[in-house]
């Protein structure tokens, strides 16, 4: 796999990645993910890139409850905001969904509850990106 000279240095700025468990559905939507035409885009494509290259994969049956997967209801703080967002597989407009193929989904993703890591913020800014609860659907 060949990489372009913006996917590399997108690499180097890339924040660490939290450990990160996802399910198999998890992964493989993650895998098949075709990400938003942004000015983001290589940063998310290298970001995705580690995340999948990272994380532990198992059977959704072996997950725990504190683990944020799609589907479940996500309350995560960034910076000073409060958000409870669910975490869908596509693209949406809906105020209280979270697409796993933005910056904040993609964080999310595989997340245990009680864990953080920094995202850059709109204007480039580092914030921090915390996981509060996660709430499955019945």
């Amino acid at each position: 796999m060949s990489f372009s000279l913006s996917q590399a240095l997108a690499e180097t700025r890339l924040p660490d990645v939290p450990p990160t468990m996802l399910t198999t559905a998890d992964y493989f939507t993650l895998q098949a993910l075709e990400l938003p035409a942004t000015e983001d885009r290589d940063h998310l494509a290298a970001f995705l890139r580690r995340k999948l290259s990272t994380a532990t994969v198992a059977f959704p049956a072996d997950i725990g409850a504190d683990i944020a997967t799609i589907g479940s209801e996500l309350h995560y703080v960034v910076g000073q905001r409060s958000e409870k967002r669910v975490l869908v597989p596509g693209r949406t407009d809906e105020a209280e969904r979270l697409f796993v193929g933005s910056q904040y989904g993609l964080a999310l993703v595989g997340m245990r509850s009680g864990q953080s890591m920094q995202v850059a913020g709109a204007g480039g800014e580092l914030e921090r990106l915390e996981l509060v609860s996660i709430r499955r659907a019945a």
